[in-house]
């Protein structure tokens, strides 16, 4: 990205791993949480109840794993390549 060439920058998400992947001077940090977890914090963020959180989570994990495989041609959520 032309951002990274010309300033130190943080990415959040946007396929940032596979952008900067050739990139020497870059952290990879992937977050994640266990399912209990996210369904609590989803359900008093966005007044739900737990199904609707659930699918609230599976919704938008479904929307980053399209678009992530659409445009990079990877797999999403594979934590393990963040570390490096």
């Amino acid at each position: 990205m032309e951002i990274a060439e010309k300033e130190p920058c943080v990415m959040i998400g946007r396929n940032a791993d596979f952008i900067l992947k050739d990139r020497k001077d870059v952290l990879n940090v992937f977050i994640h949480g266990d399912m209990p977890e996210k369904v609590k914090r989803i359900c008093k963020l966005y007044d739900v109840t737990e199904d609707g959180a659930v699918k609230l989570i599976k919704d938008t994990d479904k929307r980053r794993r399209t678009n992530y495989s659409f445009y990079t041609k990877q797999k999403w959520g594979m934590a393990r390549k963040h570390c490096r």
